[in-house]
């Protein structure tokens, strides 16, 4: 077995200052069975890959105080076993997708101090798990109303 087999194969978390500057790889994606993606404040630059997207196995995305930019793609909802996503004080721009529904999963999201723009997907609401919300300092419109 050769070490980029044993990466990606057995590589469960990448934790705080682990890249320290620069961009997330392209790669990353090929770390199948990561869980835990916490690396905030590293300075990165860029986008999110796709790829990471992809990682259907992740739980925890914190990526919070870096300098990314970019929207939010759609891709988001292939992550069916995320609970954590933590993406604040980023240059974020456009719409939170729809396919955000998907993460059925999801406890937390903290996508405030962003640029998101348009209509909060109301179907957040039906992830029934989801207890925290952070959306602050961003354009996003949403018309809530008592349950009554």
């Amino acid at each position: 077995m050769n070490a980029s087999t044993i990466v990606s194969n057995y590589l469960i978390y990448i934790f705080h200052y682990t890249f320290n500057a620069g961009i997330i790889p392209r790669e990353i994606g090929d770390l199948v069975n990561l869980v835990i993606l916490g690396v905030e404040m590293n300075q990165i630059t860029g986008s999110i890959p796709i790829s990471l997207f992809n990682m259907s196995s992740l739980q925890l995305v914190s990526l919070g105080r870096n300098n990314l930019k970019g929207s939010l793609p759609r891709e988001i909802g292939n992550l069916t076993k995320l609970q954590f996503l933590y993406l604040y004080v980023y240059r974020f721009i456009g719409e939170i997708p729809k396919e955000i529904r998907n993460l059925v999963e999801l406890e937390e999201l903290n996508l405030g101090l962003n640029s998101f723009s348009g209509s909060l997907p109301m179907e957040i609401f039906n992830i029934s798990r989801l207890r925290n919300i952070d959306l602050s300092f961003n354009d996003i419109s949403a018309i809530l109303l008592p349950n009554i």
